[in-house]
């Protein structure tokens, strides 16, 4: 059901790709110089390290732009009493635009200091990381996959690398090891003996495999240490009374799939970005309420949610039946207990995005991935 609105979803934008998107990506905001590094010191502040405790009285000693030391607080109270310290927020699946400097500054005004591309062309990925390291304007640090690698044909409209064979999945791992990618990311249509090469050749290169999980492969035998999506779990159910069922769907996962999901998670030492967050997204697309833009939206270019988003999901969630519409609202709930069921269990849940998805804002979005995973009891 998922991948069957986010295709119909693709198709829309495609056509608008077509018409212009490009004037969305070259827009940017004003030039903004980087800040010399200096020496300061914040006192009185109180560290936050999320999940094992809250240190107060502390002063933080900055050197060239990094933390040189934490002490006890000598005594004066300091401009920053009563703030608090925490590490910088990661968004570990987002897309980024060809030029993203304008994103980057909405990432940063929400505290995310890291973000791990999963999915763009692999030259641009590179030269937009050793931008950021050069300091040569404000953003989060980037990780980067690189361009995906898909099977042939590859899932339309991605941009993805189409491996047919064994023998071309490791010279694609091997290209994009040379280019000097962090990761590398699987996509849906590999066959399943091109799967096994990629990751294979991914530990050879020692770059983690950050991806889907093929559809004609499963959770134990893909090789995909950090799985987004939740893919894998659903399961083809060829004799369910909605024919849109018969295909992988997220609805029709059972209490005892999910143990299975999560005790081959657990076995196999594979850890999960869920984004849960776009799946609440398009189950609020498909509600009888028009989308209302979110605060931070109102700082983007109107192309964006105006004309790209509307198009592209607003029309593709009206054509959904009472049917699919009761589906997506399962999916979720079952996404959402399986990610509660992985954090009890003691597998790795990261928080991600799929941001530039439906009415996905940089930086505003990781913070209700972050709250959906609150509410079930993580962090």
């Amino acid at each position: 059901m998922l991948r069957a609105v986010l295709m119909t979803s693709l198709c829309v934008v495609l056509v608008l790709v077509a018409a212009g998107i490009g004037v969305w990506f070259v827009l940017e905001p004003p030039a903004l110089e980087v800040p010399q590094r200096s020496n300061f010191v914040l006192r009185n502040i109180t560290v936050v390290n999320p999940g094992l405790e809250r240190s107060p009285g502390l002063d933080i000693e900055i050197e060239s732009g990094e933390i040189a030391s934490l002490s006890p607080s000598t005594g004066d109270p300091g401009e920053f009493s009563g703030y608090f310290a925490l590490p910088g927020l990661i968004d570990s699946h987002v897309h980024l635009p060809i030029h993203n400097k304008l994103l980057a500054l909405l990432f940063l005004s929400h505290g995310v200091t890291s973000v791990r591309d999963t999915g763009s062309l692999t030259s641009q990925a590179i030269a937009r990381r050793s931008a950021v390291l050069a300091g040569e304007y404000p953003s989060p640090r980037t990780y980067t996959c690189g361009r995906p690698l898909d099977g042939a044909p590859p899932v339309p409209g991605r941009g993805n690398r189409a491996v047919a064979t064994p023998e071309e999945a490791r010279r694609a791992v091997a290209d994009l090891a040379e280019a000097g990618v962090d990761c590398i990311k699987p996509y849906d249509n590999l066959a399943p003996e091109v799967m096994a090469t990629i990751a294979e050749a991914a530990r050879e290169h020692g770059l983690p495999v950050v991806g889907h999980v093929p559809l004609l492969s499963s959770l134990e035998t893909a090789g995909v240490q950090d799985v987004q999506h939740l893919t894998g779990l659903p399961v083809r159910v060829p004799d369910a009374d909605e024919p849109w069922a018969k295909e992988l769907s997220f609805a029709s996962v059972t209490p005892e799939r999910i143990d299975a999901f999560v005790g081959s998670s657990l076995a196999h030492q594979i850890s999960h970005t869920p984004t849960l967050v776009t799946m609440g997204r398009i189950v609020w697309l498909s509600g009888a309420e028009p989308p209302i833009p979110t605060p931070a939206a109102s700082h983007l270019p109107r192309y964006l949610p105006e004309v790209i988003w509307r198009a592209a999901y607003d029309q593709a969630a009206a054509q959904l039946s009472d049917a699919e519409r009761r589906g997506l609202a399962r999916s979720l709930e079952n996404m959402r207990q399986t990610t509660l069921r992985l954090h009890r269990a003691g597998v790795p849940v990261q928080a991600g995005t799929d941001m530039i998805g439906p009415y996905l804002v940089a930086g505003e979005s990781l913070h209700e991935e972050l709250v959906l995973l609150s509410e079930l009891g993580l962090g």
